[in-house]
This record gives C-alpha cells, structure tokens and sequence, in this order.
C-alpha cells in the first residue's frame, strides 16, 4: 500500500495546483487528497526535524522510538481502513485521505509546548 501511497501522489506538483473543491469527479478529489497528504507530510518532516534539534539526547531517543512506533500504528490504521473499501472507487482516496488526517494528528502533537 505505501507503494500505492506514492504512485498517487508522486506528482509533485500536486502542491502548485487548486484543488477543485466539490468537485464529484475521482480524479479531482485523489488530486484533492493527495494535495493535503504531500502538504502534511512536508510539515511533519519539518516538525520532527524542529523538535530533535531542541531536544537533548535521551529525549531525542525518545522521540525516535515514538515516531516509529507511530508510524507502524498510522500504516496499520490506514491499511485497515483500505481493505475496508478495498474494490470501491474510493479506497484510493481514504487510504491518502487517513495518512493526511495522521500525519495533521502528529504535527500537532509535535507542535504542543
């Protein structure tokens, strides 16, 4: 699945160009999600990398084993939620669409003071 995860939204570009919003077509919303998906992960990545520059060794460990852990439980939640609507049209766009809402879940946790 995460090879699917990058097939979709490995344009990009997808950043640079207005989602449709309310459009009904399939192409419009993977556009739609896989625009959020890339966003989220860009801001993720450069909350992780702020936060193990401030903090000190042992907690940096920390974080490390947190953030692998974490990632097994987002691609566990996620794959779950693909096989669900595995076969439907939409099972593209909630695999890409609950990696999008994780990711947002982690940087604010991240981002808590």
């Amino acid at each position: 699945l995460a090879q699917k995860i990058e097939e979709l939204t490995k344009n990009k570009n997808s950043l640079n160009v207005v989602c449709k919003v309310g459009s009904p077509l399939q192409e419009d919303l993977i556009h739609c999600v896989s625009s959020a998906y890339l966003e989220s992960d860009q801001k993720l990545n450069t909350e992780y990398k702020n936060k193990m520059r401030i903090l000190d060794e042992n907690r940096k460990s920390n974080l490390l084993k947190s953030q692998r852990i974490w990632l097994k439980s987002r691609k566990t939640k996620c794959d779950f939620e693909y096989k669900n609507a595995e076969g439907g049209r939409e099972a593209e766009i909630y695999i890409i669409d609950c990696y999008a809402q994780e990711n947002t879940k982690r940087i604010n946790l991240l981002s808590y003071k």
